[in-house]
């Protein structure tokens, strides 16, 4: 007897992810939908990662290949390859999705009138390594409804983030990924993905809270943090010329603001500034002629800002000493300079 096709994939790429590897697995056996398959391509784990995948007794868990350090877009790639569903979920090694995850999603996607819909997403949270809840600076909640790639792509420009989010909060379909091509670089491997797909159909956003993020000294996304500034701050001029109908110049410097703020001194070979201090040259690097404000770094990471106008109509100043967090003050800035 032939084996059952299920509707959707589950896709586990792994690395040395012994810590969270098993809570990761729990968290899909445990769905209310129950038409999956999870499959797992481990990158050469040295640690007890494989041992602890094979150690749940499950059906569902349909493959494991073991691979010899290919690297995380290799490896996200033959996870994909050797799914059997036609939607596919990539799940990170330390991430959870909640119980109805998976019900919510293959409802949307197998939904007739949605079959222009190359993937849906839905807001995650953000927890510690201990399960505890964070506050989430950039969370993203988007209405219930579908988005072209010139509703998308210009928030996700101004952003300088990921507000659609990390891979546990997107589900596509395998064939358009196939037309979209394969997951390619590092850490904006995922975003690229993400406007490939929009550039073979729509983005379904769920409007619900579906998975949690998790952040950790050992997450593949701190271990690529020091490389962030540069492949957010080229996605945007990469997208500003793929894109110059959907992509304004104003959204562009926007985000790149945005970008340089969020990734502190990181930025600062970039834009030719030294230490802490940020100048008129963040503006110049953004395209802006403004010369009227200081910007000076309280912390060297996700940092508070304070702003002093140095010449600027007195309506238009905030308070001296005002402190906001970066996504505010540049948002404060922009309505004063352009």
């Amino acid at each position: 007897m032939p084996i059952k096709t299920p509707v959707i994939s589950v896709c586990i790429p792994t690395y040395n992810g012994a810590e969270f590897i098993a809570e990761t697995i729990k968290s899909v056996l445990n769905q209310t939908y129950l038409d999956f398959e999870i499959v797992v391509s481990d990158d050469g784990s040295t640690d007890d990662t494989v041992k602890i995948i094979e150690s749940f007794k499950d059906e569902r868990i349909t493959k494991i290949d073991r691979l010899q350090r290919v690297g995380s877009e290799s490896n996200w790639n033959h996870a994909v390859a050797i799914a059997r569903g036609d939607l596919i979920k990539l799940l990170c090694q330390d991430d959870i999705i909640y119980e109805g995850c998976l019900a919510s999603e293959v409802a949307a996607l197998t939904n007739g009138d949605n079959s222009d819909c190359s993937f849906c997403f839905h807001t995650r949270d953000l927890v510690t390594a201990s399960g505890k809840y964070m506050w989430d600076p950039i969370r993203s909640d988007f209405p219930n409804r579908k988005y072209s790639l010139s509703d998308l792509l210009p928030q996700i420009v101004r952003s300088g983030g990921n507000p659609i989010g990390q891979p546990m909060a997107v589900t596509f379909r395998k064939q358009s990924f196939l037309k979209a091509g394969c997951f390619h670089g590092a850490f904006a491997i995922d975003l690229d993905m993400w406007v490939s797909l929009l550039e073979v159909g729509n983005g379904l956003a769920l409007g619900k809270v579906l998975s949690a993020f998790r952040v950790n000294s050992n997450s593949w996304g701190r271990e690529l943090s020091n490389q962030q500034f540069e492949m957010m701050y080229d996605f945007n001029l990469r997208m500003r010329a793929k894109h110059p109908n959907i992509v304004t110049r104003l959204d562009s410097e926007k985000g790149r603001l945005k970008c340089l703020f969020a990734h502190g001194p990181v930025a600062l070979p970039r834009v030719g500034c030294s230490e802490t201090s940020y100048f008129v040259g963040y503006f110049n690097a953004c395209g802006f002629s403004c010369k009227i404000i200081c910007i000076t770094a309280i912390s060297s990471h996700l940092p508070n800002f304070r702003a002093t106008c140095c010449s600027m109509p007195t309506s238009l100043k905030p308070q001296a000493s005002c402190k906001f967090r970066d996504a505010t003050l540049v948002d404060s800035i922009l309505a004063m300079t352009v």
